[in-house]
């Protein structure tokens, strides 16, 4: 009973913890680019947003390659996902007999 408790209590905090990163992100980014540096071409097409969040934090070469490292497990994490969430919905439908095995 008190390790369900717990983890609920984990699930809570970090759904609150989502809420507050993609609440602050983008808000720090807009803050800190300004309306010109959110239209630039690189932030646009999304191939600067590594560099600018490294000059945000006044990074180096290092830890910005950490972070080009972090986007890119974050984007394998979310097609990682997105397969699960749609196997689980075909497997399911074809266990119960309304799609073919």
């Amino acid at each position: 009973m008190g390790i369900s408790i717990f983890m609920g209590g984990l699930f809570v905090a970090a759904w609150l913890l989502c809420v507050v990163v993609f609440t602050l992100v983008p808000i720090s980014f807009q803050g800190v680019l300004g309306l010109n540096g959110m239209l630039a071409p690189n932030i646009a097409d999304n191939m600067g947003v590594c560099k600018a969040m490294a000059g945000m934090i006044h990074a180096g070469l290092v830890v910005g390659n950490v972070i080009v490292l972090m986007m890119i497990l974050a984007l394998l994490l979310a097609i990682i996902m997105s397969m699960a969430g749609a196997s689980h919905t075909f497997y399911q439908p074809s266990t119960d007999g309304r799609l073919p095995k």
